[in-house]
């Protein structure tokens, strides 16, 4: 392939590259407590991290009242434009504000719509209501029978399973009870006796 003189084929790859529309926003106070905010171009995951910093830093230092939005510009709006635009509305209903969105788009103004404000807010944290003293009395009464309760059923089932064996000696296997029995008794009594002396 050749290339015409005074051509230049940069090495860096950059001609293989597609050029994204540049996007810019506009913010300025329009009122008392009113702050207004102009888009233009491309949300997408290229432009809006940094529109989203412009805006944060702007709200922290004019702190407004109600914010509208003028979205009639907007070309293109993706998943990202749509987090900025539905992030901006849920900060100014938090600081007590109010947000309103002009000339958006339809197709943009569905995906916004999915998303629902109040599946996002914060329940409010119930505090357990205080305990009374017989209540307390009550809860630990009732603990030391269900411990009790567990301790009868379970020395039970063991007297059932003894009787059982006795009178069905066949029926136990017997090396595995030895088994069980050495594991847990002759090769268990030097764990046993050190956590007794770590106990004092």
């Amino acid at each position: 392939m050749k290339t015409k003189t005074g051509d230049k084929m940069p090495n860096d790859g950059s001609a293989l590259m597609p050029k994204t529309p540049s996007s810019s926003i506009h913010m300025s106070m329009i009122a008392p407590g009113v702050l207004g905010v102009k888009i233009i171009g491309r949300l997408d995951s290229m432009s809006t991290g940094n529109i989203w910093r412009e805006t944060n830093l702007e709200l922290d230092r004019t702190s407004p009242n109600r914010v509208i939005v003028d979205a009639s510009e907007i070309e293109y709006c993706d998943g990202s434009g749509i987090g900025y635009l539905f992030g901006l509305r849920q900060r100014q209903k938090k600081a007590g504000g109010d947000l309103e969105i002009r000339r958006l788009q339809p197709e943009f103004q569905q995906l916004l719509d999915i998303f629902d404000p109040s599946e996002f807010e914060e329940s409010p944290e119930i505090q357990p209501a205080p305990i009374s003293f017989y209540e307390r009395i009550g809860r630990s009464i009732c603990r030391i029978c269900e411990e009790a309760y567990a301790l009868i059923e379970f020395v039970g089932e063991a007297g059932v399973a003894m009787v059982k064996a006795l009178f069905n000696p066949k029926q136990v296997r017997w090396k595995d009870a030895f088994l069980v029995a050495e594991t847990a008794g002759v090769n268990a009594l030097p764990v046993i006796s050190l956590i007794g002396f770590l106990m004092g």
